[in-house]
């Protein structure tokens, strides 16, 4: 029997084992002085700075709240030809939504943006032969902080609030309207 199998280590214990042995890799790799070394050393760092942020967030007490996301609006082209490189290209406008939990719009959202669109436009003409040349990002339009919920005008978790009544016919709005207190002027009365 292997020491491990006596004295297994917790998972915050393997994290923590796991952040020293980054650390340490960097300092390594730091004394070399040369560009390669450097590179590894912060890429090690990083390494070591993400474990820590996992670490330090597992241990914080959870949020009953929803999350709320900032909601980034993307409007981008896909330029794309058909099968043949003689086939002239086209393009066709498309949007789709990104989330951001800090706010902040890096590259890897506007990543996530392209390929999202990219998503969108095969769903749309489901032809595996068109070729996708170019992604451009014509606009990132911020629409604000929500929950999904909100964002998506579903109910919230724990409301109980009742659907609001459809009007079905023009008596169901009048008195829709009258039970909400608006008065109903006809035609021609002022």
């Amino acid at each position: 029997m292997s020491q491990d199998e006596k004295n297994p280590m917790t998972l915050q214990e393997a994290v923590e084992y796991a952040i020293g042995r980054f650390d340490d890799y960097a300092e390594q790799h730091q004394a070399k002085c040369t560009d390669s070394g450097y590179h590894k050393a912060a890429v090690n760092r990083t390494h070591a700075r993400k474990l820590r942020a996992s670490l330090e967030a597992s241990r914080a007490p959870h949020d009953p709240q929803p999350v709320r996301q900032m909601y980034f609006l993307v409007c981008g082209e896909i330029v794309f030809r058909g099968p043949e490189e003689t086939d002239p290209p086209c393009q066709i406008r498309l949007n789709c939504v990104v989330m951001s939990r800090d706010g902040r719009f890096p590259v890897s959202h506007i990543a996530q943006a392209q390929q999202t669109l990219q998503k969108a436009f095969h769903q749309r003409f489901q032809d595996d032969t068109l070729v996708v040349m170019d992604c451009p990002i014509i606009n990132i339009l911020p629409l604000g902080h929500f929950t999904h919920e909100e964002f998506n005008n579903l109910p919230m978790p724990g409301a109980d609030e009742a659907a609001p009544e459809v009007a079905r016919t023009p008596e169901d709005a009048e008195r829709i309207l009258r039970d909400a207190g608006v008065t109903i002027m006809s035609p021609g009365k002022a």
